[in-house]
């Protein structure tokens, strides 16, 4: 698997031993939900927080608003983030950003799902104004 250049050390921070594979595999709850389900919590006002991981070119495209941190500086902003949030975590496809879930919860964060299908999931299924690309 080849990354971009911005993904290639949290990856490998993220993805090194296979112990980190096992202990990420067996934490607490489901580790994603669909922008149907995200969708629901927004319209419910519930008690959850949108996160989008992508570049500031695909943010400013097109987006759902929320907290804007790129995965590219991820590792040295995540720190903004309250750790006691619930976190719907939102990229492009949901890659970058179950990389981004997958790191919060190494640094302690629990309440952290990413969102399957990201923007273009979202685009299709909920709301069709968000342009797709």
């Amino acid at each position: 698997v080849v990354f971009p250049y911005w993904e290639r050390d949290l990856h490998k921070k993220l993805f090194s031993s296979p112990l980190k594979r096992v202990r990420r595999a067996s934490q607490n709850k489901r580790n994603y939900m669909t922008v149907i389900e995200l969708k629901e919590k927004l319209d419910n006002k519930e008690d959850i927080a949108v996160l989008d991981v992508r570049e500031k070119d695909e943010f400013e495209y097109a987006n759902i608003g929320g907290t804007h941190i790129p995965l590219s500086e991820f590792a040295q902003r995540y720190q903004e983030l309250d750790p006691e949030k619930n976190w719907a975590v939102l990229c492009h496809h949901g890659m970058r950003s179950a990389q981004a879930v997958a790191f919060l919860r190494q640094q302690g964060f629990k309440n952290v799902q990413n969102i399957s299908g990201g923007i273009e999931a979202w685009s299709v299924q909920v709301d069709g104004k968000i342009p797709r690309y």
